[in-house]
């Protein structure tokens, strides 16, 4: 029995985006229907009450940086949907050899932005045709140095009064106060490329009375295998902490491959470290079935 047009358009208007594409690369009727207002305005409204059926997941950082960044991307699809996604490999081979982070997503298609010669692009990405359309930049982001970075409440550019965090994302749990700044330390992680600045982990103060930012080196020995994944950096305070004394300083307690390392900043200014302390956990006395699972918390 043959079905009357309003009955194919009811649905229809019920299949996905990539669905509908796909049939209207081979007949000439439903190839009318993804430019007509009215069907595309029933099929956004269908697809808004479906279910997610996958995610993609990316690194948090910031927009300015991702000049810097080769982000690996996953798509994930979720229980009982796995055979709904129509994503190939090839777009997420675009995402991870582009730069391009993914704002959002709705109804199949992307919204991304990439950093390109000082300047911010936004774009909505079709990872079905693996097409996109360039869309206005709104003037306030026009300038990629004055983009608000939520994490840290302050603008991510080197001025003065404020903030500078780098391109990586800062511990902020375990700040350390000295000489009138606090410092943070970054994560290790290995998501930027190594002709990014900021590519071996480093330590960021903010000093208060000034207003400046300073990036610190970490110790040069503590950088060699800082990307692998039992790697784990974190900063501590270094000396008396009860009284004020010229002997405090900062430690960098360093945890991979089940060995603690630590280095005691002996020169501020030019970022100069000794190592006082190489031990293994097992020395220690500590026994654990999963080594991944030790954290190191504090240090004194």
């Amino acid at each position: 029995m043959a079905l009357s047009y309003d009955e194919l358009f009811c649905i229809f208007s019920r299949l996905p985006a990539k669905a509908i594409y796909k049939f209207s690369c081979v007949d000439k009727f439903f190839s009318k229907l993804p430019k007509d207002a009215y069907f595309a305005l029933r099929q956004a409204q269908n697809a808004l009450r479906r279910n997610d059926t996958c995610f993609f997941i990316q690194p948090d950082i910031p927009i300015k940086t991702l000049v810097y960044c080769s982000l690996q991307v996953e798509l994930h699809q979720l229980p009982g949907e796995e055979l709904s996604s129509g994503v190939s490999k090839n777009v997420l081979r675009y995402f991870c050899n582009s730069s391009v982070k993914i704002l959002g997503s709705n109804n199949g298609l992307l919204l991304c932005c990439v950093s390109h010669e000082e300047q911010l692009k936004l774009f909505i990405r079709n990872p079905a045709t693996q097409s996109h359309l360039l869309i206005p930049t709104p003037m306030h982001m026009q300038n990629p140095c004055d983009i608000y970075d939520h994490r840290i409440g302050f603008h991510s550019d080197l001025m003065e009064g404020k903030f500078f965090s780098g391109s990586r994302s800062l511990r902020f749990d375990m700040p350390v106060h000295h000489r009138g700044a606090v410092h943070f330390i970054s994560d290790c992680s290995p998501y930027l490329i190594k002709s990014s600045p900021y590519f071996i982990p480093y330590i960021m103060s903010y000093n208060f009375d000034n207003g400046t930012s300073r990036m610190m080196r970490v110790p040069k020995e503590a950088r060699k295998g800082s990307h692998d994944p039992s790697c784990d950096m974190r900063i501590f305070k270094w000396g008396n902490v009860s009284y004020s004394s010229q002997d405090e300083s900062i430690c960098v307690v360093r945890l991979r491959k089940q060995v603690f390392t630590v280095w005691a900043l002996r020169q501020h200014e030019s970022s100069l470290w000794k190592k006082v302390l190489k031990i293994r956990i097992k020395a220690m006395g500590i026994e654990a079935k999963d080594p991944s699972q030790i954290i190191v918390k504090d240090f004194s």
